[in-house]
């Protein structure tokens, strides 16, 4: 670069002495016409302007950055300001991408957005202090003042301020909504494979993978639990460190601090999905422009049998006619029993009574009973009075009658049968259904 000679006014068209072709023709410190053709020229083919080093207008630096890495747009005084062999990256902003050395195809648009990676490739972040911290192995994105600010294994993606904060040691995390999972979360938090969407959506999650929450405030203290699904606005508030919950619908919640395996569907229906019960509470109010007018739940679809403890629980005894009971007049007797646990069930049952060729038959009264050889209460049992001689067996079926239960008991199949001249046995089927 060096002063040229004017030895007349110049024009447009003219040619300038010792200039190379495509050069900006500028004054320099001594006022003389000067060139800098390797990092300061224009090309009328191409309409373009080449800026080969750092160029200042108004105090903001628009250039390639330091180094010889290729490709690289910074919009800064202090962007790209380490790069050795970087390229493709863009910093636009104070400190923005400052650190990288040969990190390329980075993305950096706000103050400190990405300062300190270095040898990273593949980020964008976007939005003052955006990824300000992060070192991440694996691309992240992160849009939003403050977004993914301690990120360190990449692949998470956060759009809005302040979100996932601090989250330091987890990956493939997509959080949307202004601090979700953000500021007041545990400082360094490591989970993965969350999504959170929603205003401080997941917020004080430490240490929770898989957990889905969507909605403003959902799953806001999960706090180290896991595999939990919350959506609705505010949902699983009370979570603390309980796992594999559903909860869906506004206000939705677990019973306790710590519940884990927890079903809310809106509150109609509720329960430990794993142990049971789960409670379909049909009592609940639907508004009428829902076009809901009644509630069904879908039965089983095979021959299979409902679980112990389970709704539709069907248990049975059975004594045939080879083992039938023998019978005394007048004094009742147990047919066979069936041991129920605690809960509320329908017991029905059939019993047959066989006489001898010759016996004479007066009266029979057949049920169910709680008590060992005991007639129950009047709407337990059925009596029939025959006042004959058969040959052939006779049945008979018990009422249907229902014993709530609030400890294990044995339910007794019972007869009392008078008679005369010859014996007479019994043999028949007890069964329980749990409808509730």
């Amino acid at each position: 670069m060096g002063g040229l000679s004017v030895p007349f006014l110049l024009k447009i068209g003219d040619p300038v002495s010792l200039a190379h072709a495509g050069s900006v023709i500028f004054l320099d410190v001594n006022a003389a016409l000067a060139e800098d053709n390797a990092n300061f020229q224009y090309s009328a083919a191409t309409s373009r302007l080449t800026l080969g080093k750092d160029a200042s207008i108004a105090g903001i630096l628009i250039g390639k950055g330091a180094g010889t890495g290729v490709r690289n747009v910074r919009v800064s005084d202090t962007g790209l300001s380490a790069q050795t062999t970087a390229g493709d990256n863009t910093a636009i902003g104070a400190n923005a991408l400052s650190g990288v050395t040969n990190g390329n195809q980075n993305t950096a648009i706000g103050s400190l957005a990405l300062r300190s990676i270095t040898s990273q490739s593949g980020m964008v972040a976007v939005g003052y202090g955006a990824m300000l911290w992060a070192a991440p192995g694996n691309p992240s994105t992160a849009v939003g003042s403050g977004a993914l600010a301690f990120d360190t294994l990449g692949s998470n993606v956060a759009i809005g301020d302040s979100t996932g904060t601090y989250l330091s040691g987890g990956s493939q995390n997509v959080i949307i909504g202004s601090q979700a999972i953000g500021p007041a979360s545990h400082l360094l938090a490591a989970f993965s494979n969350c999504i959170a969407i929603g205003y401080q959506s997941n917020l004080l999650n430490g240490s929770g993978n898989n957990n889905i929450t969507i909605g403003s405030h959902s799953g806001l203290f999960i706090e180290g639990g896991s595999n939990n699904i919350c959506i609705g606005s505010p949902t699983g508030q009370n979570i603390v460190g309980g796992s594999g919950n559903i909860l869906l619908g506004h206000g939705t919640n677990v019973p306790a601090n710590g519940t884990s395996n927890y079903l809310n569907l809106g509150g109609v229906l509720t329960g430990n999905y794993v142990t049971g019960p789960l409670t379909f509470n049909v009592g609940v109010n639907l508004p009428a422009s829902s076009g809901v007018s009644s509630a069904s739940i879908s039965g089983t679809a095979t021959n299979d049998n409902a679980a112990a403890g389970r709704l539709g629980e069907y248990l049975q005894a059975q004594v045939t006619v080879g083992s039938a009971v023998a019978l005394t007049t007048g004094v009742t007797a147990n047919v066979t029993s069936i041991s129920l646990t605690a809960g509320d069930w329908d017991v029905t049952g059939v019993i047959d009574i066989h006489p001898a060729a010759t016996t004479n038959i007066n009266n029979v009264t057949i049920g169910s009973s709680a008590t060992s050889a005991t007639i129950g209460p009047q709407d337990s049992s059925v009596t029939d009075t025959y006042q004959v001689t058969s040959t052939v067996d006779l049945s008979h079926s018990i009422p249907v009658q229902r014993y709530s239960l609030a400890a294990p008991t044995t339910v007794y199949l019972v007869i009392n049968a008078t008679f005369s001249v010859s014996t007479l046995s019994a043999y028949g089927t007890i069964k329980a259904r749990r409808v509730r």
